[in-house]
């Protein structure tokens, strides 16, 4: 009887179609997908070849080797890109290697609407079917490819059409197109903490061109940005493409030298963009303005010109873009703290702070400071904190930066922030805020700034004044960010920002430059 199971075994062995992943013979995930799988070419008709990573697809895939996953979680990564990169046939490869390589192995897609979701899973049917590691799939469904034998699962969906069950565990997610899913920010949030609790332990990213400033989308960018997430954010800008390139003559070329505007020059100087890059540029970005805004968002040549305004923001667009090419590289970054520079020797400096509660759901905290002397940011800490500890850090820099003068908003948590600087720690180089009042005998002078609906107009006027005519040196890109998000509606101001990007940078810049421009008298601190 064993003699006949052992001979049968055998039999079965030799003639069933079974496959042993090449997880096991040593091929990565890179050399799986360069050798076996196959890609649909833009021809028409299209030609099937070989997958050869492009030169966007090698960055991209170095840049997220470096991204090390957290020791209690997995990767979490956003991609803001430029149109037509490659991106998601990249993702799509390396999804279907590892169901393949990773015996159990789930993974699962997220796209914006169906006729994209069948367009992913065509290639993704192409990669099964001409995949020289050839084995018989359980499931070949129009939104499904399974493979019993490894226990592994590769599903596609539109944001609308996902079910995630309680206990299901992903290995890998991937939101394609996210700025354009089909769903409210409430529905998509939900989605997107659904997905990322079943892929816990997995990776997920996140990936999408630009589609204004506002959305889930853009939501989550800057606060990977500003290093207030477990998102880690890459960007991949159009001159990274090969393809976005026009062969030219000698004369075409110097032409275009003599012709070449300020963007162009940037370019050169920023990307190292050649002629044949700035031509392939003018030809698609047109004339109009329209069509210039359309391709900036489209092919955006660094991460904050992807976001263009759609509404009617407070602060101009265009000049806040001008801004960001101005700003200064930090010397110092961490997730919460930027340092643009240390404090100088005979400079004076401002430390300013907009206050919350300092809980979970709580807004930033933001902390500030301006070079009173030549008007430029050189501090920023982007952090949720309760006011007594606000009030401190606030006293531990000023003392640091030459005496600073402390100007912290006293609306509700703010006289608390006071208290700790003035009473506790016994600050006195404080900003008073003169109290408008009806009989000018009568005026009074209490410790803070104080935002209201008199004041709001005026911090926000000085501050766009100062931004535009280049009297505030603007090195904060967070800040920049969110100077997009206010929203001019009948006169007043508001942020439009959701997730981590309230407008607190903006007020707390905006307090930082009013007492700049105040007649109150700073003294020198004891502490200098």
């Amino acid at each position: 009887m064993l003699n006949g199971f052992a001979s049968a075994k055998d039999i079965i062995l030799r003639t069933s179609n079974i496959w042993v992943p090449p997880k096991f013979t040593g091929m990565d995930v890179t050399e799986y997908i360069e050798t076996n799988l196959k890609v649909a070419t833009e021809d028409d008709p299209p030609l099937i070849v070989p997958m050869k990573f492009n030169p966007v697809q090698k960055k991209l895939e170095k840049l997220l080797e470096k991204i090390e996953s957290p020791k209690t979680s997995g990767k979490r990564v956003m991609i803001l890109k430029s149109r037509r990169m490659g991106v998601t046939t990249l993702l799509q490869a390396v999804s279907y290697a590892k169901m393949k390589i990773q015996p159990g192995f789930k993974c699962v897609t997220v796209a914006q609407t169906k006729d994209v979701v069948e367009e992913i899973f065509e290639m993704v049917k192409l990669f099964h079917k001409e995949d020289k590691n050839f084995i018989r799939a359980s499931k070949n469904s129009t939104t499904e490819l399974a493979y019993a034998a490894l226990r592994t699962k590769f599903s596609v969906a539109t944001a609308g059409g996902v079910a995630i069950k309680r206990g299901d565990t992903l290995h890998r997610v991937h939101g394609s197109e996210v700025a354009f899913w089909e769903l409210n920010d409430k529905d998509s949030e939900n989605l997107i903490a659904s997905l990322d609790k079943a892929g816990n332990k997995g990776e997920m990213f996140l990936e999408s061109t630009a589609n204004g400033t506002a959305g889930i989308f853009y939501n989550l960018w800057v606060e990977a940005v500003s290093g207030k997430s477990r998102w880690k954010p890459l960007f991949l800008g159009w001159h990274l493409d090969v393809r976005n390139s026009i062969i030219l003559t000698n004369d075409e070329v110097n032409e275009i030298i003599d012709t070449i505007d300020e963007d162009e020059i940037f370019l050169v100087k920023k990307f190292g963009c050649n002629a044949n890059q700035l031509a392939w540029r003018r030809e698609q970005v047109g004339h109009s303005e329209k069509s210039k805004r359309i391709f900036k968002q489209e092919y955006p040549a660094f991460a904050e010109e992807a976001f263009v305004s759609t509404g009617h923001g407070y602060f101009d667009s265009q000049m806040l873009e001008s801004k960001i090419k101005e700003c200064l590289e930090p010397i110092y970054k961490s997730e919460e703290t930027t340092i643009w520079k240390r404090p100088e020797e005979g400079h004076t400096y401002i430390v300013a702070a907009d206050t919350s509660e300092g809980n979970v759901d709580s807004d930033p905290s933001p902390i500030v400071i301006l070079d009173w002397n030549t008007g430029e940011q050189v501090y920023m800490k982007n952090w949720c904190v309760r006011p007594q500890r606000l009030g401190k850090e606030c006293v531990k820099l000023a003392k640091e930066y030459n005496g600073a003068i402390i100007a912290i908003e006293n609306n509700n948590t703010g006289h608390s922030a006071i208290n700790t600087v003035m009473n506790q720690e016994l600050y006195q180089n404080v900003y008073f805020h003169e109290d408008d009042v009806r009989d000018e005998s009568k005026k009074e002078h209490s410790p803070g700034w104080r935002t209201d609906r008199k004041t709001k107009p005026i911090l926000l006027g000085d501050l766009d004044d100062a931004i535009e005519k280049g009297h505030m040196k603007v090195n904060d890109k967070v800040f920049i960010e969110q100077c997009k998000t206010f929203i001019d509606k009948n006169g007043s101001a508001k942020s439009s920002g959701t997730n981590g990007h309230h407008g607190d940078l903006v007020i707390a810049w905006g307090i930082a430059w009013q007492v700049r421009s105040s007649k109150q008298v700073i003294t020198k601190s004891i502490f200098v």
